[in-house]
């Protein structure tokens, strides 16, 4: 998984408001004056990082959507790298 283990724990951070609207979720963080909206995957795994693994919401999201797990796994480290930067994840290690 690049840089992302699959044992490792992923987390929104508590302090960050969101909200679903239809398909997509909407982000307030206090911190920032933006709102941030997923769709599709990102959304979805937005909602499964509650505490699940990497390879938890991998597999799940293999499950509900049409991509090659080389693909998916390439792209959520880039995703989750992003929600870091944005200090939308908490930080754990496994």
């Amino acid at each position: 998984m690049d840089d992302l283990s699959a044992t490792r724990p992923v987390r929104r951070d508590p302090r960050v408001a969101w909200r679903a609207l239809g398909s997509e979720i909407a982000i307030i963080a206090p911190w920032s004056s933006s709102v941030h909206t997923l769709t599709d995957v990102g959304a979805r795994f937005w909602e499964l990082a509650d505490g699940r693994t990497m390879g938890e919401i991998v597999d799940v999201l293999l499950g509900e959507f049409e991509v090659g797990r080389d693909v998916l796994e390439a792209d959520l480290a880039e995703f989750v790298e992003e929600l870091g930067k944005r200090q939308l994840l908490q930080s754990e290690d496994a």
